[in-house]
């Protein structure tokens, strides 16, 4: 099969998209050496990160960037990505006779004279208007409707999101599949206590804590995680709350975390270390006590089957595809009760049978997701779309 692919993400290897286009072009290149695959991005843009020295890399340019419409300022960069996604990279996969033309991202083009496949993770800025946050912004995710509603092929990360799609963009059931997501490999348990110790002491973290980490938007909940946090103190929890990553400036998306601290009396109980380095992540999940992610919509959930990989006790949200991932393997509730969540903390802060099994539970739940399984199940997807490929090759077997 002659694949193109939108490869811009591999310039943000940290970005969860970027993530999953980095692993989709290592695994598929393992389980079909025939395939003939194209990553295109943006000029000005390499990939970063290790990929394979054969990968197949062309850098398209435009005019907005280093060219005639250069001059435009900071709408430039935005024109730039339009213009890739919109006109050169179709134009481009044509004129090198690809097969297929796969959006990892909800941005599919309008017109395109070889067949789209699509990857919509979630319709965040199509169900809930406050991600649209300007008016060139809604005319972008208006045309991201609009040509995945002419995708010949849709991937998308649950069950749930899949539902949301068909019914919010009336596309046909069988134009849409799911295929799951995963955790890296370096997101695994430890035993070596002094490590974790040396790790806590140099982000001066306590020796013990519950953890969330995932983003401070309002869908994450954060506002309604502090809440539960601060019912469940006032019953008896006494393991002190880490709210991970860099805080935005408070605004439309954001609600004011440390006012919110304030508000409810949590100072010294709620501990903001701040941004962190990435490589530091597995160290996080691994030295909490618990992990708990309360939001009330997600196209996937990495960071619950990230902790759960990490063998650290999870506690989850029930809301939108957050099932789907940690299935029994959790301590679940609904993300507006604010009493289920503190009894939830409770229960995982005190109760040591009940974490050593969520940690074996979320273990073997875990390794149920794979990145190579990702890949085969993608790379099969394309497959059912272009039956009749000039390379068919073989696709190992699961393992």
């Amino acid at each position: 099969m002659r694949l193109a692919l939108n490869a811009a993400f591999l310039a943000r290897p940290l970005t969860g998209s970027g993530r999953y286009v980095h692993h989709l072009v290592l695994e598929l290149g393992r389980l079909d050496p025939d395939l003939d695959l194209r990553c295109f991005g943006q000029a000005g843009s390499p990939p970063a990160g290790s990929l394979p020295t054969e990968l197949g890399w062309r850098a398209l340019g435009s005019p907005f960037v280093g060219g005639p419409l250069g001059r435009l300022g900071a709408r430039a960069e935005d024109l730039s990505k339009v213009w890739f996604e919109q006109l050169a990279l179709p134009l481009a996969a044509r004129a090198e006779r690809r097969e297929l033309l796969h959006y990892p991202y909800f941005a599919a083009p309008l017109a395109s004279a070889i067949p789209v496949a699509v990857t919509v993770h979630d319709l965040i800025p199509v169900i809930d208007s406050r991600y649209r946050t300007s008016a060139l912004f809604r005319l972008y995710v208006a045309l991201a409707v609009a040509g995945t509603r002419r995708a010949r092929l849709i991937l998308t990360d649950s069950v749930a999101s899949r539902a949301d799609v068909i019914g919010r963009l009336g596309v046909a059931e069988e134009r849409v599949r799911v295929v799951y997501l995963a955790a890296d490999e370096r997101f695994a348990p430890t035993v070596d206590a002094a490590e974790l110790a040396a790790f806590r002491a140099r982000l001066g973290l306590p020796d013990k804590y519950l953890l969330y980490l995932g983003g401070h938007d309002y869908r994450k909940n954060v506002i309604g995680l502090l809440e539960a946090f601060a019912l469940a103190w006032g019953q008896g929890l006494r393991l002190p709350l880490v709210v991970a990553g860099r805080l935005p400036k408070p605004g439309p998306l954001f609600p004011d975390l440390p006012g919110a601290v304030e508000r409810l009396g949590l100072r010294g109980q709620v501990l903001f270390p701040g941004p962190g380095d990435d490589a530091d992540t597995p160290r996080l999940y691994q030295a909490a006590t618990a992990f708990v992610f309360p939001s009330t919509y997600e196209g996937f959930g990495l960071p619950p089957l990230e902790a759960m990989a990490c063998g650290t006790p999870v506690v989850c949200s029930s809301a939108s595809s957050l099932p789907e991932v940690v299935g029994d393997a959790a301590i679940s509730f609904e993300p507006t009760d604010c009493l289920a969540l503190a009894t939830a903390l409770l229960r995982v802060a005190t109760d040591a049978e009940l974490r050593a099994d969520l940690r074996e539970r979320g273990l073997a739940r875990a390794a149920q997701f794979s990145w190579r399984k990702c890949a085969a199940e993608t790379l099969a997807a394309y497959r059912e779309v272009i039956p009749n490929s000039t390379r068919q090759g073989s696709c190992p077997a699961e393992s």
